[in-house]
Formats: structure tokens, sequence, C-alpha cells
């Protein structure tokens, strides 16, 4: 919470009567010289009245050296930062993408291990001689983040305090700084913040009401993304700016790949995160500063379809949109929707491309029902299409050797004809207490109808039992259960 939501207490004294009971953890927030005490636990009972002493210690002075790993060569204008973690056994292997935490900056810590957090305390920045000195609170697990344009940043975990007039002595290796720019413009622009939020933010800061929009706007704009060959976790990533400039700072040596990333709207509501590329291949070299990069995003820029849809040759007014056909199956984005009946979608990426009719079949299961005459699109093209989709229902009927319905069945229908279906299909359908599933609307073409033996995840395991293949044609279906494939059941 902001500050003024803070309690504040004379004499030291806070008195809360309004917690439920449960698990707690205090945190005080002392004015200098007293450190901050963080997480410290509280059990409230019901009914109960809990009286906790908090003893505070004045800050510690840590004074930091921070040299280039090899030749001892200082670090000046390095942004040195404290940060206090919890529990303290995340501290080992932490690793975090931004090492430089603001003084109050908490952040969630992600990967594996127990839920925690992490707070900035005490920041500063190295002088020509590499040193500088913070004030940090005792009593935590502290991590040490350094960040140089000209080094890689580096997390220490602070193990043991240094003796009295002694330096903490960090080695850092030398990194580079790249350099470039992102072209052309059509595509910075469409991936970064809308031009009526750019317009009222610049008038908004001509009146001196808000920040500079360049500030405020900074990590909505596309990102530089520098990895390995073959690797997908980044090395550097850097947002550019409303003229597609970019600078990577404190980047290894050695040979990367360089990506974009840009948040690709896929409905009204959001959108996600999108690797495009490889846009380059670079080598850099620490001592040497690399040539400038002038990245092409060309290929990368989104197309404008516009159309109308039929289901079953009537007009369509539900949700429709366009689904990319790729090697892992389609991804669907929605398209928006006019007074006048047509969809029209911005956000098409170069591609091949199904349109499609939305059905929910239930809360949280989404079908589809597709126009299966592919759509090509290329970069920044303008598109007018006729979508006419075709919706096919599906009744199957799952029998015993006795003729008997076999309830609580999952079957998944996989599509022979048209492989790019089979992810939205992946977990099945239950057959009903009259063994029945009605698939509608059904995936296109033949389908070959495999079911899950007792036990079996679809989460983590294919279906072990064959039911058979029907064809393209078929609406009504009865099924043959083979009693011996599921042990009787």
């Amino acid at each position: 919470p902001a500050a003024a939501d803070l309690p504040h207490h004379a004499g030291g004294v806070c008195d809360r009567r309004e917690l439920r009971p449960g698990s707690y953890l205090l945190t005080v927030l002392p004015e200098e010289p007293f450190g901050e005490r963080l997480w410290l636990p509280v059990e409230v009972r019901e009914g109960g009245t809990e009286t906790l002493r908090v003893e505070l210690a004045a800050r510690r002075e840590l004074r930091v050296t921070v040299c280039r790993r090899g030749d001892g060569t200082p670090v000046a204008g390095a942004d040195i930062a404290l940060a206090a973690v919890h529990p303290a056994d995340r501290v080992a292997g932490l690793a975090l993408d931004d090492p430089i935490l603001a003084v109050d900056e908490i952040r969630p810590l992600r990967g594996p291990g127990p839920v925690g957090s992490i707070r900035g305390v005490a920041v500063g920045r190295t002088d020509e001689r590499g040193d500088v000195t913070l004030r940090a609170p005792a009593g935590h697990a502290l991590v040490l983040g350094v960040r140089s344009p000209h080094a890689v940043s580096r997390v220490v975990a602070l193990d043991a305090w240094p003796a009295a007039g002694e330096s903490l002595r960090v080695e850092v290796d030398a990194g580079a700084v790249v350099r470039g720019q992102v072209r052309p413009l059509a595509f910075v622009e469409r991936f970064g913040p809308r031009p009526e939020q750019l317009a009222a933010a610049r008038a908004d800061f001509a009146n001196g009401i808000d920040v500079d929009p360049s500030t405020r706007f900074a990590d909505d704009w596309p990102s530089v993304v520098l990895r390995r060959a073959g690797a997908e976790a980044p090395i550097v990533a850097a947002h550019v700016d409303c003229d597609g400039r970019f600078e990577l700072a404190g980047v290894p040596a050695g040979s990367y790949e360089v990506w974009l990333e840009a948040v690709v709207r896929s409905s009204r509501r959001g959108g996600s995160t999108r690797d495009l590329g490889p846009v380059a291949s670079i080598t850099v070299d620490a001592a040497e500063a690399p040539a400038e990069l002038a990245l092409d995003a060309g290929p990368f820029v989104p197309a404008r379809v516009r159309g109308t849809f039929f289901v079953d040759g009537e007009p369509w007014r539900g949700v429709a949109g366009f689904a990319r056909l790729t090697a892992r199956g389609n991804a669907p984005v929605v398209a928006e929707r006019d007074p006048g009946g047509a969809y029209e979608s911005q956000w098409l990426l170069p591609g091949r491309y199904l349109p499609f009719a939305h059905f929910e079949v239930r809360p949280g299961v989404d079908r589809y029902a597709y126009d299966l005459a592919p759509i090509d699109v290329g970069p920044g093209e303008e598109v007018e299409v006729r979508a006419v989709v075709t919706r096919r229902r599906l009744e199957l009927v799952l029998r015993d050797a006795a003729g008997a319905p076999v309830a609580d069945v999952r079957i998944r229908p996989e599509p022979i004809d048209r492989p790019e279906f089979a992810f939205e299909w992946r977990f099945g359908e239950r057959t009903d207490a009259a063994g029945r599933i009605v698939l509608d609307p059904a995936p296109p073409g033949r389908l070959r109808l495999r079911a899950f033996a007792l036990g079996e995840d679809p989460r983590k395991a294919a279906p072990s039992i064959d039911l058979g293949e029907i064809g393209a044609d078929r609406r009504e279906v009865e099924l043959r259960w083979p009693l011996a494939a599921a042990g009787g059941r």
C-alpha cells in the first residue's frame, strides 16, 4: 500500500483489533537510523489477544567494491541494490530478470520452491573507484544486485557480513552495449500503445498533469531479445522506444539470435506475448563496440482482414474470427463485429488462416466450426473475405456387447483429414448415463475415435482404446465397448 495507508503510531505501540483469526506476516518500516523488520510471523486466534514485541536494530554500513573479473579494473557507475528475501531458503540459486529493486519495491519470487517475495532495502551507484556504501537492515537474508552497461548483471547472496573496515568485493564479467533500430515504424506503432493513448498522454504531459509518455509507456512497446542459438531463455532484453530504437546493456560475449517480442491481441479481452524471428544473428565481443543493428520487422506487420460470416447459410451474429494454422495446431484470433454485421481483425500475423464461428458449449468449454477454404495473408495486407461455415453435429452412443449403454467413458475424436484441429479435442468428452455424447460442433472430416481406460489421465497420456474410424459424412454412430480392453469395466 501507499505510505499514507500505513499505520503510524506515537510511542511505538500499534493496536490492531480488526484482524480475523489466521496466520499473518508483520512488517515494521521504521525511519533512520533503524532498519526494517520484515515478515515476522504472527498467529491470531479466535477471541484471543496477541502481544508481540518487536526489537529494532540500527542499520549497518556495507561497503561494496565492484571490479572486472580477471584484471580487477574498477567498474564505475554501476547500479547496486540490496534486497531482502523471504523465505531465506529461496536465496540459493536466486535469478532475477532485473537485479535492481527500488527501495520498498516488492516482487513475488518465481520458479521452484516455496512461495516467497523479495523487497528492495537499499540502492546506490559505484564511484570512480568502483566503491559504494549502503546502509542495510540486519537479520535478513540479503542479496546484492549489480547492473552496469559495460558489465554482465549479477546477483550475489550476502552469506557473511564483511569485517569492520573491509569491503565486499564483487567481480563481474565485461559486457557490451548493443544498440540499433527496428523498422518499419508500422510494426512499432501497431504493437505499441494505441494512438489515442499516446495523444491523451502527450496532452496531459504538456499541461503538467502526468509524466513524459516515453517514460509512462516505456514497457508497452515491443522488445528486442537476445538468445543463444536453439535456446528459449533470454540472455538480455530491452523495449524499443516510439521510434523503434533500443539499447541492450551488459551483453556477455558470445553468439546470439536476435528475436522480437510483441503482445499480439487475440480478442478484446487481451492477447499473449509472441516470439517473432529470429530476425538476425550476431556475435558480441565485450572488448569492442558492435555496429548498430538494423532489424527488419516488415515480415511481421499484421494484416487487416474484414469479412462477413455465414453459418449453415444464415448470417452469423455470434463470436467469430480467424484461426492461424501452425505446426502445433491453430491459434484463434477473435474479430470485432461492427454495427453492420461485418467482422474485422487488425492482428493477423502473416500466414494461413481459417475463418471460424465460436460456440461455448458449456461454461469454460469452447468449440469452433470452420470455413475450410484457407486464407493466406501477407505483411500489412488488407483482405476482404466471405466466410461460409458448416456446422457438423455428431451423436455417439457407446454400448457393451449386451447392448447396454456404457456411461462415464471419455472419448476423444481425432481428426484424420485435419490434424490441426486435434489440440482443441485433446481431452475429449464423457458419455452420459445413456452412453451418449453429442459433439456440436464436431470436427470436420474423417475421425479416429479413441477412449481413455480407467485411470488414464488425459492431461498426461493418450487414450489406449481404439473404437474405430468413422467417415466425414457420419452424423450418428453406435460404438461397441471392447470389454477386454478395459479389464471388464
